[in-house]
This record gives structure tokens, sequence and C-alpha cells, in this order.
């Protein structure tokens, strides 16, 4: 038995809608900032003060394929 959408089902239906939609968004964007500034350490850190240069990774099969 299909039941008929009402408005309150529609409103429950939309609320979930929207705390998803917010909680995602911060989730994303959290983790897109650690990834940001974890990059920048990462680069000013291991690569400046170790004097390491910065290499190119071109076609490397196994890799590419990861």
């Amino acid at each position: 038995m299909i039941l008929p959408i009402t408005d309150y089902s529609l409103q429950n239906i939309i609320h979930v809608h929207n705390f998803l939609l917010k909680n995602l968004t911060l989730i994303f964007l959290v983790v897109f900032i650690v990834f940001i500034l974890t990059s920048y350490f990462f680069r000013i850190h291991y690569l400046k003060e170790k004097k390491i240069e910065q290499y190119q990774i071109t076609h490397n099969a196994p890799l590419e394929i990861f």
C-alpha cells in the first residue's frame, strides 16, 4: 500500500535533506582545510628545510593504475 505524501512527511524529508546537506558540507570543509594545511606543512617543513629537490612523477603506470 502506497501512502500519500502529506505536508508533514514532506517537511520531514526537507528537514532531513537540510540537516544532511549542512553536516556533509561542514565535514567536507573541515577535511579539505586539513588536507590543505597538511600539504602546506609538508611542503614547508620537509621539502624546504631539508633542501630536497621536488621531482615530477610522470609515466608511472602502476601509480596511475592505483
